[in-house]
């Protein structure tokens, strides 16, 4: 039998060709397979690997051709009957989306998931389904459609609900919804993902939402589990057109974000206003670990110089413990920009 270091000299010389970044990726990623190989794991171990490798790899293929494009996802109760006011809202709001030009992702399944599905124009629709043994076949607008994925696994499937969506919408649901909203909110609240417009919505009628803030504020608040900023994580609203320009406003001005060491680079569809700059500088000092928010020529960051040459650069050294003031942030950029149009 072949031991690790010959495995590894044999398969560094089939991905030769690869430039060095590449090929160190895979060969790290085909090591670990065998290095669990070598632990002598049990069936349902190799089982769990190969699941979650097949998973990874149908997502990646389905999704790579429209990475270019911002998607949103809604999540939301199965058991919404369509004559329920949120059935109706979520249609509407999935349809206006889309023609807007955004996809829309949902769970493939019934209820508020039908209801996003069936709003959406098909070609701008997917459906990431879980495969339970009691429920969930997927719903008859998404049935069929490549863009249809079925996992067995709820973590692969919440990985790629976040990792190729721009934006969340959330109607009232239970435990699945809460474990997918509090997902969201915990990522962004620990800067795992980046900041999104983040919105849960009702029916005008309703009052869900409401008593789940005041929930957050009396319980996580008030005894100091989280901090006053991290509401701003999100928004509540029965308003479709307000979720709709919330999201729109979002993508008006900001881009991006990256962290690069101790900075956050920002990055922006246009040159920011002196006004702006000069405003967040006095606001939002609390963000800084020290120094001032700068807008810079991509071409000044090492490793920002060959990508998307076309944004501004705002940087600034970040704390990297408010995550909920760094979505103050962006509500504020985004106000300001607004106000100088």
């Amino acid at each position: 039998m072949f031991n690790n270091k010959d495995i590894e000299q044999f398969l560094s010389t089939i991905f030769d060709d690869l430039d060095s970044d590449e090929k160190s990726l895979l060969l790290s990623s085909i090591m670990n397979l065998v290095k669990i190989y070598t632990l002598q794991p049990s069936n349902s171990d190799l089982k769990l690997v190969n699941t979650t490798l097949e998973e990874l790899k149908n997502s990646i293929s389905t999704f790579l051709e429209y990475r270019g494009s911002k998607k949103v996802g809604i999540f939301g109760s199965a058991r919404t009957k369509p004559d329920n006011p949120n059935y109706k809202m979520t249609k509407v709001i999935s349809e206006k989306l889309t023609k807007l030009g955004y996809y829309i992702i949902t769970g493939a399944g019934p209820g508020i998931m039908e209801a996003g599905n069936a709003g959406a124009d098909k070609e701008m629709s997917f459906g990431l389904n879980i495969k339970l043994p009691f429920e969930q076949k997927p719903n008859k607008y998404i049935i069929n459609d490549p863009k249809l994925l079925d996992y067995k696994y709820f973590f692969i499937r919440k990985l790629f609900f976040v990792r190729e969506s721009d934006a969340t919408i959330i109607f009232p649901g239970g435990f699945g919804t809460h474990d997918e909203a509090f997902e969201i909110l915990t990522l962004i609240q620990t800067g795992c993902c980046a900041p999104r417009p983040t919105i849960f919505m009702t029916h005008p009628k309703s009052k869900y939402w409401e008593r789940w803030a005041d929930y957050i504020n009396q319980e996580f608040i008030e005894k100091q589990y989280i901090s006053p900023q991290d509401m701003d994580i999100f928004t509540l609203t029965n308003n479709v057109d307000v979720a709709v320009k919330e999201i729109e406003l979002f993508y008006k001005y900001y881009h991006s974000v990256r962290y690069l060491d101790d900075y956050a680079v920002l990055r922006y569809n246009q040159h920011l206003h002196p006004k702006t700059l000069k405003e967040i500088n006095k606001e939002f000092k609390h963000l800084l670990k020290s120094g001032e928010f700068e807008e810079v020529h991509p071409s000044l960051i090492q490793k920002e110089r060959n990508m998307l040459q076309d944004k501004t650069r705002l940087t600034f050294k970040f704390n990297k413990m408010n995550y909920g003031g760094l979505c103050q942030l962006l509500k504020r950029i985004n106000q300001l920009e607004e106000s100088q149009q």
